[in-house]
């Protein structure tokens, strides 16, 4: 009788695990998928959270079917964009809309990858207030080319002051 409670237990700990992982994936994954491809031009898709709950880790689809286990063996800037698209996709999801905070997360993309990500910001700051923090000027270049209106703040010496994107990529 106490196998049985305990395999019974153990079926419905792996069930409710289970469920929740899939929960978790249609709730916390639903505009990442999208969000990914967009960013890595569709060489990665599917996200699917890892077995660990305790890692932060997730396996990839990539674009011909096959699947990598894990975001260890991305570079660097791959697995940023990966976790910027994770935060991404569960930041669309909130509501009412928060301010998101970026603080030079897009530091290690190359030029396309930034594009990329410039452009799915773009789209966000149309919902969402985007307070995007950086000490590199093509940052507020490709912003400035996006058209979108932006305030543009300089900080110097402890002081905040408004300025223009051309003057601050000049003080940058």
């Amino acid at each position: 009788r106490e196998y049985a409670v305990r395999k019974a237990a153990a079926w419905l700990c792996r069930d409710i695990r289970n469920r929740f992982l899939e929960d978790m994936r249609e709730e916390l994954l639903r505009n990442a998928d999208g969000i990914l491809r967009e960013l890595t031009s569709g060489a990665y898709g599917k996200l699917t959270p890892g077995d660990d709950l305790k890692k932060p880790d997730f396996s990839l689809t990539l674009a011909d079917g096959s699947t990598q286990d894990s975001t260890d063996v991305l570079s660097r800037g791959t697995r940023e964009q990966v976790f910027l698209a994770v935060r991404l996709g569960r930041i669309m999801e909130i509501r009412p809309a928060l301010p998101v905070i970026i603080d030079d997360t897009l530091v290690n993309f190359d030029p396309p990858h930034l594009e990329r990500a410039v452009s799915v910001l773009s789209r966000l700051s149309r919902t969402h207030q985007i307070f995007l923090l950086t000490c590199h000027p093509h940052l507020i270049s490709l912003f400035m080319k996006t058209k979108e209106e932006c305030q543009y703040w300089r900080l110097d010496n402890g002081r905040f002051s408004e300025t223009d994107g051309a003057s601050l990529m000049e003080y940058l």
